[in-house]
């Protein structure tokens, strides 16, 4: 029986891998290849007409441009909420119980909600069309707020006790204690983000109009448009493949370097009592 489990894991790892291989290999293929069903992974047309194709337009102007705005994003959130997250779990102070309600509450509240606002508020601060307005409004997310909550709950009071009597303050308390022993929550919550704010859209689209401004996603939305006009076609799956390939590396290396203390940081809370 114990070999049932590795069985089912494994299939399932296979049926995840699927699509992932018909990504790959189809953006070696054309657009008729693709329109084969059922669709393969292995195919007698192998081009890079694709990724020549693809390259012809500003991709490493847009890959830095999401590298900056994730990067940004992240170092943003990550410490706000960090911080928070502390003053919840360990502090007593009046309406705690009540602003972390109110916290919760917006979790429920659809995104889509707050986007009028928010770009009113961008043009307002004057910084419309700019990488600025792409990734400020991400400073506080109420998800990683109560995660960092719930994961510094779990920390001793004894330790901070013990420090204080040793004459440490505030933030030598967070930054010797609690940052390193958070560490695990901080990168996973990091490599969360970041994978949310790379695939950001709609707000990316909403906020700049200029080109040499967008992201990988906006741009590959532009640039598939560009080249189904160009083709002459509905679809270019080919380049819209490539593209995406070319989009999927930068995120897998992240989760890559940081894949031991992401696992740490998700299951952490069932091992701690």
């Amino acid at each position: 029986m114990k070999y049932v489990g590795f069985i089912i894991v494994i299939l399932g790892a296979i049926i995840l891998l699927i699509p992932l291989c018909l990504l790959i290999s189809g953006s070696f293929q054309t657009n008729d290849d693709l329109s084969v069903m059922p669709p393969s992974v292995f195919n007698k047309t192998f081009t890079l007409e694709n990724y020549a194709r693809m390259f012809k337009y500003p991709v490493w102007r847009w890959l830095r441009n999401s590298i900056l705005i994730s990067t940004c994003s992240v170092c943003l959130s990550v410490p706000i909420n960090v911080m928070a997250g502390y003053a919840f779990a360990k502090k007593k102070f009046r309406g705690k119980e009540i602003l972390f309600g109110i916290f919760l509450f917006t979790m429920v509240i659809p995104g889509q909600i707050t986007l009028i606002p928010s770009f009113l508020l961008m043009r307002y601060m004057g910084i419309y069309n700019t990488l600025l307005a792409m990734w400020l409004p991400s400073g506080v997310s109420a998800f990683i707020l109560f995660f960092f909550r719930q994961y510094l709950t779990k920390i001793p009071d004894e330790l901070l006790d013990m420090a204080t009597i040793d004459g440490a303050g505030e933030v030598t308390k967070f930054i010797k204690i609690i940052v390193p022993l958070a560490a695990p929550a901080i990168v996973t919550m990091a490599i969360l983000h970041f994978v949310g704010a790379w695939g950001g859209f709609l707000w990316q689209m909403l906020v700049v109009s200029r080109t040499e401004l967008y992201t990988l996603p906006v741009g590959t939305t532009l640039m598939i448009y560009a080249e189904a006009r160009n083709t002459l076609i509905d679809k270019d799956y080919a380049i819209t493949f490539a593209a995406a390939v070319f989009a999927f590396i930068p995120v897998l290396l992240i989760f890559i370097f940081g894949q031991r203390y992401y696992m740490h940081g998700l299951f952490a809370g069932s091992t701690k009592g």
